[in-house]
């Protein structure tokens, strides 16, 4: 019983080790111009420009960039929301990789996240256009412009005149 269950062992951990081996790598399309760079920040150093509809082999996701691929062989770091999933080329990675999918693939950001300080993720999530309740929070908030110069004046401030470059 114990060699059984000790090879069925060894059989899971050769399956998921090779599993692993063959992890999928997708195909991706730059939407933009966009600097493939040394590392997964903006303050890394650019490799080469990549031309909008590049298409590149997304590797990893780290943060907000993607390790990729060019067709070229080079490899480098995008921002992520320069690239979007190439949904005509499968991914490669054969068998192993395609029955792993659902439990490794990683979709991409579907848009960028904003948000107001002091209103929370339902306040905005259940917003129902124009007349919604975090729109009428924040109307709380606005001055005219009368009361705005009335504090500048009491804070001591006057108004200047300033040119501005053309």
């Amino acid at each position: 019983m114990r060699s059984t269950l000790t090879a069925a062992l060894l059989i899971l951990a050769g399956w998921l080790g090779s599993a692993v081996a063959l992890a999928e790598v997708r195909s991706g399309i730059t939407v933009e111009a966009t600097a493939l760079r040394d590392g997964g920040a903006a303050s890394a150093a650019v490799l080469q420009q990549l031309p909008a509809q590049t298409r590149v082999s997304i590797l990893k996701r780290q943060g907000g960039w993607y390790q990729v691929q060019t067709g070229s062989g080079q490899q480098g770091w995008v921002a992520l929301l320069a690239v979007r999933f190439d949904k005509s080329a499968g991914a490669k990675g054969g068998n192993i990789g395609s029955l792993l999918e659902g439990s490794t693939a990683v979709e991409p950001a579907s848009g960028v996240a904003t948000g107001v300080r002091g209103i929370s993720d339902d306040q905005v999530g259940g917003g129902g256009g124009s007349g919604s309740l975090s729109l009428q929070q924040l109307d709380r908030y606005a001055v005219t412009p009368g009361s705005a110069r009335a504090f500048a004046q009491q804070g001591g401030l006057r108004s200047q005149s300033i040119a501005y470059p053309q």
